[in-house]
Formats: C-alpha cells, sequence, structure tokens
C-alpha cells in the first residue's frame, strides 16, 4: 500500500514537471525575439540636388499665371488675417515639433532632453507597437524638427536605431536609438567628438550672454531686437565657408565666422531665449541656403536674409531686413523676394505675407518709443499736434490701437502692458486743441514761481521740450492757435 503511495505521487510529480517544462518552452517559443539595425544618416538641412531641380523647375511658370497665382495668394492671405484676431495670430504654434505625430514627439522629447554628451537612449513601449505604427514613424523628420527647433544643440545631426520586436505577434518592444554628430563636409569625419560636446556648449553660452548685455536686447522692441543683433551679425561675423564650425552658431559667436546656416540659426536662438516668434527657411538661392522669418506685433510673418545683408567690412544692407515676398531688392537683383529665394516648402511654415514694403521703423501713423523723437519713454508720453492728431491713427511697431480720442490726458495700452499718454503739444485744458485759453494757462504757468515740467498739463505747455515753460514756449502756441501750420508743425 505504501508502495502505491510512493508510486502514485511520483507519477503525478513527472506529469507537473513535464507540465511545466513545455508550458516554459511553448512561452519562451512565443517571444521570440528578433532584433534589427538600421543604418542611420545625416540629417542635412538643406535638401538635395535632386530636390533642387524639382523646385526650381516648378518655380520656372508663366509670368502671367505667376501673376495671378500672386494676386490669390494676396486675396487669400487677407481674407486670413480678416478672420483671424490678432491674439490668434500671435497664439499659433508654428514650431517643427507640432508637425510630429504622438509617437514621433515621444523621441524628440527624449532628444531635446538627454544630457549633453550623451548620445543614446532606449524607448520601452508598452503597450507595444504593431509593426505598422512603428513603421509610420519618420526618424528622419524627427532628427530634422530638433535641428530647426533647437539650433543650440547642434552636435546632434544624425542618427541611427535598432529594434526588438517579438517573431510571432510582430510587436516592437523597445528602440535603442543612437545620435551622429555633424560631419566635416564631403567625408564622413566628425565636426566634434562628444567628449567636446560640453566645452562648446559652455562657451557659445558665455558669448551669447555676452553679447546679449552688450547690445541690451532685453529691453528693446522686435523692431529694434531685429534691427540690433542683425546689424551685430553683419558687422562681427565674416562669411568663411572652409571652417569646421562654419554651419553653427558656435562658430558663429565664438569663432566669429559663418556660412548662411550659422547667421540663420544663430539669429534664431537668440529670438528663441527672449520668447519671439522665429522660424529657419531652408531652400535654394543660387544654391543652398537658409534664412529666417520673424513675427511682428501685427501677426505678420515678415522675411530676414542676414547672410546677403552682410556686404563684409564695406556695408551692412537692409535690402532682404523684415521683408515681404513681393518686396524688391535695391542693391542685388532687383527681383521679389519670392523670385530670388525658393523655400522648399517645409509644412509647419507659417504664412508669410506679401509686402511689397519692408515692415518700417516709422511712418506718419505709427510710432516707435524707442527711435521716434516724440515719444517719452520713461514717462510713457506719446506727444502729437493738433494739426496732425484729428486724421491720425496710432500704430505702435504696426499694431493699430483703437478708440482712443485726441487729447492730453487720454490714455491707451500697447500690446506689451505698457499704459501710455497722449500729450497734444500746447493742450492744457485737455479738449484736444491748442487755443488762446491754452496760451494764457501756459503764460501763468511761465511767471510762477516754479516753472518746471512737474504734470500732464504742462508738459503739454512745453512744447519745445527744454523742461521749463518759457517765453519759446509761449510763442510756439501763439502760431498754434492762430493756425499757422506752416510755421510750426510737430
Amino acid at each position: 500500500m505504501k508502495k502505491n503511495c510512493i508510486f502514485k505521487f511520483f507519477c503525478i510529480f513527472c506529469v507537473l514537471t513535464l507540465s511545466i517544462v513545455n508550458f516554459s518552452v511553448t512561452a519562451f517559443a512565443e517571444y521570440d525575439y528578433e532584433i534589427v539595425e538600421v543604418e542611420g544618416e545625416q540629417c542635412s538641412l538643406f535638401p538635395g540636388p535632386e530636390e533642387f531641380s524639382d523646385i526650381i523647375q516648378n518655380s520656372q511658370t508663366d509670368e502671367n499665371n505667376e501673376n495671378n497665382e500672386t494676386d490669390e495668394n494676396n486675396e487669400k492671405n487677407e481674407n486670413a488675417d480678416e478672420e483671424k484676431t490678432l491674439e490668434e495670430l500671435l497664439n499659433v504654434d508654428y514650431s517643427a515639433y507640432s508637425t510630429l505625430s504622438d509617437h514621433e514627439k515621444q523621441y524628440y522629447d527624449k532628444i531635446v532632453s538627454i544630457p549633453i554628451g550623451e548620445t543614446v537612449f532606449i524607448i520601452d513601449y508598452t503597450p507595444y507597437l504593431t509593426k505598422e505604427e512603428f513603421g509610420a514613424i519618420d526618424f528622419r523628420a524627427i532628427m530634422y524638427a530638433v535641428a530647426l527647433d533647437h539650433p543650440e544643440m547642434f552636435w546632434y545631426h544624425g542618427y541611427s536605431y535598432k529594434y526588438k520586436y517579438v517573431k510571432d505577434t510582430r510587436e516592437v518592444i523597445y528602440v535603442e536609438y543612437t545620435m551622429n554628430g555633424p560631419v566635416v563636409t564631403g567625408t564622413s569625419d566628425p565636426v566634434y567628438s562628444p567628449s567636446e560636446y560640453s566645452t562648446i556648449n559652455d562657451e557659445m553660452w558665455v558669448e551669447f550672454h555676452r553679447v546679449a548685455e552688450e547690445l541690451n536686447l532685453a529691453n528693446r522692441t522686435r523692431y529694434s531686437f531685429a534691427k540690433t543683433l542683425h546689424d551685430y551679425l553683419c558687422n562681427s561675423v565674416a562669411y568663411v565657408i572652409d571652417d569646421r564650425s562654419c554651419f553653427d552658431p558656435y562658430g558663429t559667436l565664438v569663432n566669429k565666422k559663418a556660412v548662411c546656416q550659422g547667421y540663420a540659426e544663430t539669429f534664431k536662438m537668440f529670438c528663441d531665449y527672449y520668447d519671439i516668434p522665429c522660424v529657419s527657411l531652408t531652400g535654394t538661392a543660387g544654391g543652398a541656403h537658409m534664412w529666417n522669418a520673424m513675427q511682428m506685433e501685427d501677426g505678420l510673418w515678415y522675411i530676414l536674409d542676414i547672410t546677403w545683408d552682410d556686404g563684409g567690412s564695406t556695408w551692412v544692407y537692409t535690402d532682404f531686413f523684415l521683408c515681404g515676398l513681393d518686396t524688391v531688392d535695391v542693391n542685388f537683383d532687383r527681383k521679389p523676394f519670392r523670385k530670388t529665394h525658393i523655400s522648399d516648402g517645409s509644412p509647419y511654415l507659417p504664412q508669410l505675407n506679401y509686402a511689397s514694403e519692408a515692415y518700417g521703423l516709422i511712418d506718419d501713423k505709427s510710432f516707435n518709443s524707442t527711435y521716434n523723437s516724440y515719444a517719452y519713454e520713461e514717462e510713457q508720453y506719446l506727444v502729437l499736434s493738433q494739426f496732425t492728431a484729428p486724421d491720425h491713427e496710432i500704430c505702435y511697431n504696426g499694431v493699430l490701437i483703437k478708440d482712443v480720442a485726441f487729447r492730453t490726458g487720454e490714455q491707451f495700452t500697447t500690446y506689451d502692458d505698457k499704459t501710455w499718454t497722449i500729450i497734444i503739444a500746447g493742450d492744457m485744458n485737455c479738449d484736444g486743441l491748442t487755443t488762446v485759453e491754452d496760451y494764457q494757462a501756459a503764460a501763468n504757468y511761465a511767471i510762477g514761481e516754479d516753472n518746471t515740467v512737474q504734470s500732464v498739463e504742462s508738459t503739454a505747455a512745453d512744447v519745445s521740450r527744454d523742461g521749463v515753460i518759457d517765453v519759446l514756449d509761449l510763442m510756439l502756441i501763439q502760431l498754434m492757435y492762430t493756425g499757422c501750420r506752416d510755421d510750426f508743425e510737430l
């Protein structure tokens, strides 16, 4: 009896053992892995020769058709502006990141957050990706987007990856992604080694902050910011194509040598730092080329080609400074911008405007507090005359200020949350006109114990802007209320 029990127990044990072994073998068979390695590539920010030939061929259309297309684009652009508010125009994500899929953004996020010097990271998929889902990931687009959005990460231009998937279910489990640095043109030699990344990054940012402080970029309007940086790059950087770092911000800022890519990426890097919307555009302009587009306060995008504006040691041009697609240059081909610069049409790019004239600093209907003598930045006074005020539209750097009454003391707020006070020259009683009553008030002020400027009203009386109300101001006010426009015009 005892032997039978032992025998039965032994049989049950063998059956269970065989079952466990069989289950393990089956389970292992279900998860038979295969690792696939994909060769990497360098992601140039410029299109290749084949793409150029297609672009140029497509651009050589009949002149009449092109003009018709321009008219249609102008009309579409105007209609789009009418449909969108200024707030909507200013709050659109024009980054290359915004065009990526969710899976592609996962890699982008990893790349931009990886510590400097590291080149490899792992993506673990839970739940697993099907081969079809994984196949839809455009790895070249990811690297291209990082390069366009983050010019400060210029040491990552290439990639390779290997992934592991289950043979039976064809589900991708994980990916090992490797980033490679740019190579010297025409060779396979790296421009920088990973051991250099940290050093060149530190040197670049030290010079970046030195330049920003020297130019006082933090306290400028967008126009002043763009013009100051544009002129600095033209004056301090030499166009050099044989320097190993001439394609990136490091070479531009530290070595002061660059090609178009260095100029454009450095300009965008400063814009990004100060939260000014800016994109880098690639295409052809007599050859592979890169330039910028920048959004101004009116919500429209204007073009800058700092490379072409750099006249070397003799001159700084403004032919391609904040221009539109229909702006005709003066010192070069004397053609509209859209004919000299052919974009490769990246899908994330903003709608560029068809302005025939460059974005102006000031005209008879706008003001800029940095450059206009009739705008006091300290007290934020905008000084006008009664001759121009009735028909005057207040445009602060291109943005129309609506519903403003033109009289001394009236206030308005600009897009940058500054509150400005209007001063009508000579209008001491704040009725919008300069009359004999204002003259008498100014005379009483002039002969008083203290005739210095201390209030809004006294600022209006100080027409000569010398800080005191005196006989010169009385003479000017008299000319104004007698209607002698030819004798006095603010």
